[in-house]
């Protein structure tokens, strides 16, 4: 009797779960529009606080202690960190390279389990594993986007690399990643 408790309570979880996921279709935007960035937060018009603060490498380095090197070439790059109401930051940069749009993220979380720090919300229809560097990964894609996240379990800290490209493929999102990303602790 018990077991089967347990497992419509499981099959109903799951149900709810799969409900949840499949109404996801549109995406969040956490970037900072039109605010005035000399402020640590923003609110906006809804009166809602704005996460993200945007700085230079030196100033994302300085608040949330991780380095978000751009691939040689990048002259657009924009940093910014992210209070998403944990105990630490989220770092981030946004830059074009390849032609493509990108953004690589990183927290810092201590742990050995990886976190979805993307703020992506979309239906994804192609999943695969990979690797970035020597990390594992899992890539995510949809018709309109993609993204690859990993932990680099050395130092602590969970990485995510997206790239708003129609048809961008998962095999694309490994290689791209794995060109941009620096690890903390170097080369192993």
């Amino acid at each position: 009797m018990k077991r089967t408790i347990t497992v419509v309570a499981a099959a109903i979880a799951a149900g709810a779960l799969a409900f949840a996921l499949a109404g996801c279709g549109c995406t969040v935007n956490i970037n900072n529009t039109g605010s005035d960035s000399s402020s640590d937060s923003t609110s906006t018009s809804e009166g809602v606080e704005n996460p993200v603060t945007e700085s230079d490498e030196q100033g994302v380095v300085e608040a949330t202690g991780i380095d978000l090197p751009v691939p040689a070439g990048v002259e657009d790059a924009a940093w910014s960190y992210i209070d998403d109401g944990s105990d630490n930051l989220i770092a981030q940069v946004t830059f074009t390279y390849n032609g493509k749009t990108c953004t690589m993220r990183a927290q810092s979380t201590g742990d050995i389990e990886a976190y979805d720090i993307s703020g992506m919300y979309y239906t994804w229809t192609a999943e695969a594993a990979g690797d970035v560097g020597n990390c594992d990964a899992a890539a995510f894609t949809c018709s309109e986007c993609g993204y690859v996240q990993w932990l680099d379990v050395v130092p602590g800290i969970d990485y995510c690399f997206a790239v708003e490209e129609p048809g961008i493929t998962t095999e694309e999102l490994f290689t791209m990643a794995t060109e941009c990303f620096v690890p903390m602790q170097g080369e192993a």
